[in-house]
């Protein structure tokens, strides 16, 4: 993506009151938006591109769905429709906490 594209990306991202994060197929970080970063403990920008979403909201080094969870990122990329689900999370200090994803 040209940075022009990344910036415009970025700043609708950063729109968001709510944490949102833009994930690719893989699982990996592509952008987050401020509120993201301060809920799951990470500097915000770089620190949190090119990670993997489970890695840093799961405290894990494999997806979600491998444990039993409903995964919406995974949902998505399988029928491409919309998918919303009640899942655990874990902020920054490894509290667990419910969050609505969609």
């Amino acid at each position: 993506m040209a940075d022009n594209g990344r910036a415009a990306v970025q700043s609708l991202i950063d729109a968001q009151e709510n944490p949102f994060v833009l994930i690719d197929r893989d699982y990996r970080i592509v952008a987050a938006n401020a509120a993201y970063c301060e809920a799951y403990g990470v500097e915000e920008g770089r620190e949190v591109v090119g990670r993997f979403c489970y890695e840093v909201s799961h405290h894990q080094d494999h997806p979600c769905h491998l444990d039993g969870e409903d995964c919406p990122h995974r949902r998505v990329f399988e029928t491409r429709e919309r998918h919303s689900v009640l899942h655990t999370h874990f902020d920054g200090r490894g509290r667990a906490e419910h969050v609505r994803i969609k």
